[in-house]
Parts: structure tokens; sequence; C-alpha cells
């Protein structure tokens, strides 16, 4: 697999280094159709893209770094 290029969003930046490879890829995929398909910008797709990790990973809103 190619080497992904950071999310340009500070905040999905953070996430995505708590995802496994699974994770990543899902993210990603969200992200590109929220932005290509939903004609959101990059910024909203990556914050959406989180929001669909977090609901088909559950799990992972525990381990979310507090502010």
């Amino acid at each position: 697999m190619n080497a992904l290029n950071p999310p340009s969003n500070p905040q999905a930046r953070q996430f995505v280094l708590l995802l496994n490879s699974e994770q990543r890829e899902y993210f990603e995929e969200r992200a590109a159709i929220y932005q290509f398909e939903g004609g959101l910008t990059c910024d909203t797709s990556e914050l959406k893209a989180i929001e669909a990790v977090l609901k088909h990973w559950p799990e992972l809103g525990a381990v979310w770094p507090k502010p």
C-alpha cells in the first residue's frame, strides 16, 4: 500500500494516528466519498469521516484524546 497523505484537518490528522490500517482505509474512503460525491470541503469531509469511523468502530471513542 502506498503511504497516505496526512489529513488537512488538524483534528483528523491526530485521529488517524489512532487507527489501524483497516480503519484508516475506511476513513480515507469515507472522506473521499463525502468530498467528491457529496460536494463537501476537504475539512468537512474529514470530520464527517471521523464520525463514520466512530460509528463503525465505537470502541475508538474510548481512546480519543482528551483536550
